[in-house]
């Protein structure tokens, strides 16, 4: 019995805490519709950017579409190597993290809307690099470094545009 005593004061003490993991997971159930979604146009400008910029340091590329499983895919073909942007490379699912996070928080509608307009805008330009440096590393014969750039660099993004939404209160 104590024990349960324990635990209520527990959960009374950190109760904004749980209001919080509460919304921020019932915002967070629309993500598997939108896992499915096709954003063939966002993966076009991506894998476009990312030709460019790869011209810039020497590296030609065909662009072309490829099927995977996800469907059609702009594609990059340079050297016997092709990489694809997938619906995943979009950075989609970071953002609707963001878009979760901000929203679980109770704050004015025009912090939240500023905060996801400069979150949106930290992913996209981060996710550049993170497709450019990803496919330079592929390119040159580095493989398996995609993963951990993701992680390095599209989470740590979100979670610091939330670092300075909390910090702004």
């Amino acid at each position: 019995m104590n024990y349960l005593k324990k635990i209520d004061k527990i959960l009374l003490k950190n109760k904004k805490i749980l209001v919080y993991l509460i919304r921020f997971l019932i915002l967070s159930l629309p993500i598997i519709l939108i896992i499915n979604l096709n954003f063939y146009f966002l993966q076009n400008i991506y894998a476009f950017i990312n030709q460019i910029l790869l011209k810039l340091f020497g590296i030609t590329t065909v662009f072309f579409d490829s099927f995977s499983s996800n469907g059609i895919s702009p594609s990059l073909y340079f050297n016997e190597k092709i990489v694809k942007i997938d619906s995943a490379c979009t950075g989609i699912r970071s953002f609707y993290l963001l878009f979760a996070m901000i929203f679980a928080f109770k704050a004015r509608f025009k912090k939240k809307i500023k905060y996801l307009i400069i979150g949106a805008l930290a992913i996209f330009f981060v996710n550049v690099i993170r497709i450019f440096v990803s496919s330079l590393l592929f390119f040159n014969g580095y493989l398996g470094f995609d993963n951990i750039i993701w992680a390095m660099s599209l989470n740590i993004t979100v979670f610091i545009i939330i670092y300075f939404f909390i910090k702004k209160k």
